[in-house]
């Protein structure tokens, strides 16, 4: 916006040379681009910004000079005092959707004279960057540059009948605007019609046929307020940037409408020479407008700042401002001027306070932190601890989008049957992604994919995701950890001579090494589970201390078919809730100096019995001094009995307090042996 320094001085008597004036606009927040000189006049470049729409004015910004130096006197623009008659002229005035506009202030003036500029107007539009066209099209300019606030003129005599309506556009309906383009209206429209046609589209432009022109004798006087959601829309979709939708579409005063109004006739007045014929007035005013009120405590500025701000300096800069104040003792109940349609909260009034009483008042300083004890985020430093050991592990990471096909979600929706239902998306960027995943697998099964075509012979890949559904009508949404695994576990070399690939037992073996990691005090079991989604038999379901933490296995070969994947894929996918309520604070523990040793125990045990069961009955019986155990041997063939397997184990023991001794770790192996073997029908070997 272009501020032309000697009109300003019209509203406030500020007398300081342009480059003092220019601080001091910057000192209140203003970005001064440029200053520049015309017809003798320091002319300011001002960039607004958006929340702001009362400093795209002349008196807008005289305001904030006077609050910033009170000592100055601020004189508001003088108003034209005509008979305000409703309904002579027989002329009427209505509004569609109070939504569209909120008020519509309008004048019939009579017999004007349609002539060039002044001297001295045409001075001021040529500084503020405008093309003077004629006294009436120019006046209506400088009451927008004044009040920030459009209104638009009409020649009377070219509108059909007596009536001006508010509506939206009609789908065929064509309008002509002053720049002479033709535009086709819809529905999304703001209009201004007469009782035939549209004469303008509302807060952009006018038409062209009922534009003022020199043989204009009648004119309608308009100011109105309208929606500036609706404003933007309608100025993006036809490519229309004017200077009234630029205002209209960032927040107009709703009650500046009579104002302008009031200040065009006036302006008119004394560029006729003469009494102006005022026959007609209506300010439709269909919604009701209630002030926002804020409670302002009168200690809260200097708590929010930082420093000492006494309480006469708050309420005299917020009355300088235009905010009305009404005391309560120890705090305000503060009303918000219409045209501030940035303050919600009493931070903003707050930053009035100190954009006025000057930042160069705060000190800078270190903050004081008040934290005693500094608390972990348990969920990060989880991620961080997965992420450094599967990486580690030769894990990639990948990101996936959050939107999947149908398809891929009903093929994986048996996974978690807490989601009732899809989500599907309004508005999908294809066919492809037009629901939100219920699963992390589709995406890595497709990073595979990807990824083998790219002739690579291992693709092993882990995601920290959300996935979603929907439950009893509401959209639920949880975080897992998705991992899966392919091709070339190990490569050949000169020893090996045959590439290793991925199986079942290695991709089940890394995830438990991965709890161990996490969890070294948790029982992690693998139990048998059926998901539609796995191959038979080598879908598993991963439990923690006996709670479901998610579910391991081979994805069926007719899905990756349908990923084009050749080569079995193994995939896990788990809860983080789940895993964050297993995992237990890490404490400091005193390494145990003293030595271990080892005792050796083979058996023979039913081939129906899981491994996992055997170590389950080995957590709930063994001895204190039982540290660990392996599995060193395994055998069946010649001389084992058919239905049975041989075990060879090695169990480690350690005193905690003292050494144990050969002949007591003896008689705790050999009565631990004895239990276990009691429990599962074990046979010494």
């Amino acid at each position: 916006m272009r501020l032309d320094t000697d009109y300003l001085k019209t509203f406030v008597n500020v007398d300081m040379a342009a480059p003092q004036l220019k601080e001091l606009l910057v000192g209140v927040g203003m970005e001064v681009e440029e200053l520049s000189e015309h017809n003798g006049t320091p002319v300011f470049e001002i960039e607004i910004t958006p929340n702001r729409p009362d400093w795209l004015s002349h008196y807008g910004i005289a305001r904030e000079i006077y609050a910033k130096l009170p000592q100055l006197e601020l004189a508001p623009p003088e108003l034209y005092e005509f008979e305000k008659k409703m309904g002579r002229d027989g002329f009427s005035l209505s509004i569609e959707d109070n939504g569209d506009c909120g008020r519509y202030s309008s004048c019939i003036a009579r017999d004007v004279r349609v002539k060039e500029s002044s001297p001295g107007l045409k001075t001021l539009m040529e500084n503020l960057g405008l093309k003077p066209i004629n006294n009436i099209v120019d006046i209506s300019n400088i009451v927008l540059m004044t009040l920030g606030h459009p209104i638009h003129i009409f020649d009377l005599d070219k509108l059909a009948g007596d009536r001006i309506i508010v509506r939206r556009g009609k789908k065929g309906e064509k309008l002509v605007l002053l720049d002479g383009q033709t535009i086709d209206l819809s529905g999304e429209h703001l209009v201004i019609a007469d009782n035939e046609k549209p004469v303008a589209l509302a807060g952009v432009m006018g038409g062209l046929e009922t534009g003022v022109a020199a043989g204009t004798k009648n004119i309608l006087v308009e100011s109105a307020y309208f929606d500036p959601v609706r404003i933007r829309k309608t100025a993006k979709q036809l490519d229309l940037r004017t200077d009234a939708s630029y205002r209209f579409e960032r927040g107009a005063d709703i009650l500046a409408t009579p104002t302008a109004v009031g200040l065009f006739l006036r302006m008119l007045s004394q560029d006729q020479g003469t009494p102006l014929q005022v026959s007609w007035y209506h300010d439709l005013f269909p919604r009701t407008f209630t002030p926002q009120r804020i409670i302002l405590k009168k200690d809260f500025p200097s708590i929010y700042t930082g420093i000492e701000i006494p309480a006469a300096i708050c309420s005299q800069v917020l009355q300088n401002l235009g905010f009305k104040l009404a005391d309560h003792g120890d705090q305000w109940e503060v009303e918000t001027p219409s045209y501030r349609v940035d303050i919600y909260g009493k931070q903003d009034l707050v930053e009035e306070i100190i954009r006025i009483y000057g930042y160069d008042k705060m000190e800078s300083m270190i903050p004081l932190s008040l934290n005693t004890a500094v608390r972990i985020d348990k969920k990060r430093e989880f991620i961080r601890t997965a992420r450094e050991y599967l990486t580690a592990a030769g894990l990639y990471e990948v990101i996936n989008y959050s939107f999947h096909s149908p398809e891929e979600n009903q093929r994986f929706s048996a996974a978690h049957p807490q989601f009732h239902s899809t989500v599907e998306l309004k508005n999908p960027i294809g066919k492809d992604f037009s629901v939100l995943r219920n699963s992390l697998i589709p995406g890595l099964l497709r990073n595979t994919a990807l990824n083998f075509n790219q002739s690579l012979n291992r693709v092993a890949l882990f995601e920290f995701g959300r996935i979603f559904g929907g439950h009893s009508g509401k959209i639920q949404e949880e975080d897992y950890l998705g991992v899966s695994a392919s091709g070339e576990y190990a490569r050949a070399d000169w020893q090996t001579k045959k590439a290793r690939p991925f199986d079942l037992y290695i991709f089940k073996s890394l995830l438990a090494a991965l709890f161990r990691k996490l969890f070294p005090n948790v029982n992690a079991e693998f139990v048998e589970k059926e998901f539609p989604f796995f191959k038979k038999g080598t879908a598993l379901a991963v439990l923690l201390d006996g709670v479901e933490a998610g579910y391991m296995g081979e994805i069926n070969h007719d899905i990756l078919e349908a990923g084009k994947i050749a080569l079995p894929v193994f995939a896990a996918e788990m809860t983080l809730e789940t895993l964050l309520q297993t995992l237990k604070e890490n404490r400091f523990t005193t390494w145990n100096r003293y030595p271990s040793t080892s005792r050796d125990f083979s058996f023979l045990i039913d081939r129906t019995v899981k491994y996992t069961q055997l170590e389950t009955v080995i957590r709930k019986i063994k001895p204190d001094t039982l540290e660990s155990w392996e599995l060193t041997d395994l055998y069946s063939g010649e001389n084992i009995p058919p239905g049975q397997v041989s075990f060879s184990m090695s169990f480690s023991y350690r005193g905690k307090d003292r050494t144990l001794v050969s002949d007591e770790v003896n008689a705790i192996h050999s009565d631990f042996t004895a239990r276990l073997s009691n429990k599962l029908n074990l046979i010494r070997r």
